[in-house]
């Protein structure tokens, strides 16, 4: 499965992909994980299918508000966005769970908490996703540039989707 989205049309590769090494050199390792990860997800079907893509549109939006352009700040708030709602997958506290994944404590913190930059990404990203545009008031962020991010990151995930739905077709 990993292999068949990786040389999706999603990611114009133009060549093909054919090993999980040639993949993790192509798109790099964190990238793979994130793919695996989210086929992971797609494959609880005891959970909606809306439930994934509303992780995936809160870990697109926590990574568009980084700051500065760290590949590593960017998989970090990613990561922040998507395991935000690991507690709705898997019927266990976010405490628990987390005490089990080896994360960094910021990822932790950011995610329990909402502390850290990444936790103010993450604050901000639910607050889109609610429509609470005026609890983001005052917090000094361009609301309208807030708005742009926050669509771009739900046609972003629409195009995941419909990778995944073919894919799990």
């Amino acid at each position: 499965k990993l292999l068949r989205y990786v040389n999706s049309a999603y990611f114009s590769i133009p060549q093909g992909i054919d090993s999980i090494r040639h993949a993790c050199t192509m798109l790099g390792l964190d990238r793979v994980r994130i793919c695996v990860t989210l086929l992971l997800l797609a494959e609880f079907e005891s959970k909606p299918f809306e439930l994934m893509l509303n992780a995936l549109s809160r870990a697109r939006m926590c990574q568009l508000l980084v700051n500065g352009s760290s590949a590593d700040a960017t998989h970090r708030f990613f990561t922040v966005g998507l395991f935000s709602l690991l507690d709705a997958y898997l019927n266990r506290s976010l405490e628990d769970l987390l005490g089990e994944i080896p994360l960094s404590e910021e990822v932790r913190q950011a995610i329990l908490d909402q502390s850290g930059p990444a936790g103010l990404a993450l604050k901000t990203a639910i607050a889109c996703e609610r429509g609470e545009w005026g609890a983001l008031q005052g917090t000094g962020q361009d609301l309208i540039e807030l708005q742009r991010m926050h669509y771009a990151a739900l046609n972003w995930t629409r195009e995941v989707a419909k990778v995944l739905e073919d894919d799990l077709a």
